[in-house]
């Protein structure tokens, strides 16, 4: 069997590098577990540890009996000039990763022959390459641009995000920000799924690349969904076969429009978070995509094992990170704790604290927009005069206000108008 990629060479020049001058210390991303000899481990640990105090005699304090003189003058020697240590450390990280990715891929293989579900080992390969050193910006080479997007933005140059059309949640909004995740909650049959749809729909007649991950509703049942809304026609005129000339041009029309939309779903059930990432991260690279819809977080496959509540944190968590790594925004579907339906009717706006499972939706959503409907609590009230009103409230918005708006339902032709 051939051993694990690895380089001897470049792991002592390294540390040669590092006894000749080691200030290098502070530049370097490698760690002590990037390098494959045990040897070289030991002596990437005593320089770290005697940093200013480094030569070779002082090795020989941390490294007592096992410290060989011989070695690390051999070290040295590699290291013939310290400019090239950048070049030694990517050898090394490079190396190291593949070794990782080998390791992760029989974990795979041994999961999957024995019949369990590797998701979770997925998720894993997206830490590997973590050796960016870039995070910390200099606020001199961010405030120029700041001030120049407010500019662009008080002269209407450019909008905030991707605007919906919806006139309530763009005024309250301005726009939907890459790498925000949005929850939409709504207890059941409220139109949270219509809502979703009308926004994407929106959304793709502007060019935008629209992606749905639909984990309840097919395909056929969500673009018939989507064709009723478009040329709205009654629905129980579909079912009751009762569509006319006049309809059926409606449907064909939209149908035409529709078909020139760049809108991609997926119906397949049980996908969990990481599924759905792994799965966004190759669309968008060979299709592109400019916002997510998915429908919904809680019929998500656990992606690890736990509680309930770890579950759910942790899927949520992820859900985030697809915002931030697609940098795109993200919209989830989410249902409401049944504690809503104990209150008063007129009380039942839902509220952060009816969000159902964990509190983890309301700390990574970065906008939470809330559904109710008056006409679905008094749907057994035959005394009730039905309005079609909606309201809508954003009960969250990380980067702005908080604000309520009402649209109009037509639950037949499944839209919302403003």
């Amino acid at each position: 069997m051939n051993n694990p990629p690895s380089s001897n060479k470049a792991e002592m020049a390294l540390i040669g590098s590092i006894i000749n001058d080691y200030t290098i210390l502070t530049d370097l991303k490698v760690k002590t577990e990037d390098f494959y000899y045990l040897q070289n481990q030991e002596l990437f640990d005593a320089c770290i540890k005697l940093k200013e105090r480094l030569n070779i005699i002082t090795l020989q304090d941390v490294l007592g009996k096992t410290y060989d003189i011989t070695y690390a003058n051999d070290c040295t020697n590699l290291a013939y000039t310290t400019q090239n240590y950048n070049h030694f450390e990517e050898i090394i990280i490079s190396k190291s990763v593949l070794r990782k990715q080998i390791i992760l891929a029989q974990q795979i293989i041994s999961n999957s022959m024995s019949g369990n579900d590797s998701s979770d080992l997925f998720r894993q390969s997206q830490d590997f390459d973590n050796y960016s050193d870039d995070e910390m910006v200099m606020i001199k080479d961010l405030v120029g641009e700041a001030l120049d997007n407010i500019e662009a933005y008080q002269q209407g140059k450019i909008t905030q995000g991707i605007m919906t059309n919806i006139k309530g949640l763009d005024k309250l909004l301005n726009g939907l920000v890459d790498g925000d995740l949005i929850y939409i909650g709504a207890r059941p049959s409220m139109g949270k799924t219509a809502l979703a749809m009308q926004m994407g729909l929106n959304i793709a007649e502007q060019g935008k690349k629209v992606g749905i991950f639909s984990l309840e509703m097919q395909n056929a049942k969500l673009v018939k969904r989507m064709l009723v809304n478009q040329a709205r026609v009654h629905l129980g005129m579909i079912q009751d076969r009762k569509l006319g000339e006049k309809e059926m041009k409606r449907l064909t029309d939209a149908s035409a429009k529709l078909f020139r939309q760049n809108i991609s779903i997926s119906d397949k059930a049980g996908q969990s978070a990481m599924d759905i990432l792994r799965k966004a991260k190759r669309h968008q690279k060979i299709h592109g995509l400019d916002i997510l819809i998915i429908d919904h977080f809680h019929l998500l496959k656990p992606s690890i094992t736990g509680t309930n509540y770890e579950k759910r944190s942790f899927d949520s968590q992820l859900i985030k990170e697809i915002a931030k790594e697609l940098n795109i925004p993200v919209i989830c579907l989410c249902q409401l704790s049944r504690a809503l339906e104990t209150r008063p009717i007129g009380d039942r706006m839902p509220i952060l604290s009816d969000l159902k499972e964990t509190g983890s939706l309301e700390q990574d959503g970065d906008v939470i927009i809330f559904l109710n409907r008056d006409d679905y609590w008094h749907k057994n009230n035959p005394d009730w005069v039905p309005t079609h009103d909606a309201d809508i409230s954003i009960a969250k918005q990380r980067d702005g206000e908080t604000g309520k708006f009402r649209m109009q339902w037509h639950g037949a032709t499944q839209r919302f108008d403003d």
